[in-house]
């Protein structure tokens, strides 16, 4: 059995035992449950699937993705010599802010080249879309 089929049956039996145990209709689904089903995803099992297989809905399982991508946090990523113009390699960091009243959560991203040149952008996209300009000569 591959590791797949092993989380779907492992999340059904976790979820058998839930159901049978836990009464009422909004409960949070046990975190065994989360664990597998993030893992899923991340071996590339798409949210309609794993909804239709687990019974988790679509919408809690995206929910789940959002969550864990916004608890992250910090990311640092290898900016290879096809995006940059000059050097050879460079470190992206990926860092997350709340504004005052902790409502919204947004990313800087700050991309340090090997010769000390700093650049800051507010979104991975943004700071690809320069890199590649500069790369072409924009």
């Amino acid at each position: 059995m591959n590791e797949t089929e092993k989380l779907f049956d492992e999340i059904l039996q976790i979820r058998s035992q839930y159901k049978a145990e836990v009464d009422g209709t909004h409960k949070q689904w046990p975190k065994a449950i989360r664990e597998r089903a993030m893992r899923l995803q991340g071996l590339g099992v798409s949210r309609k699937a794993l909804s239709q297989r687990t019974g988790i809905s679509y919408h809690t399982l995206a929910y789940w993705s959002m969550a864990r991508k916004q608890s992250a946090g910090f990311h640092q990523l290898a900016v290879g010599p096809s995006l940059l113009p000059t050097a050879d390699a460079a470190t992206a960091t990926v860092t997350k802010h709340q504004n005052a009243d902790r409502r919204k959560v947004f990313a800087t991203v700050t991309v340090t080249t090997p010769d000390g040149s700093h650049f800051r952008f507010a979104s991975a996209r943004d700071a690809l879309l320069v890199l590649k300009g500069l790369k072409r000569g924009i």
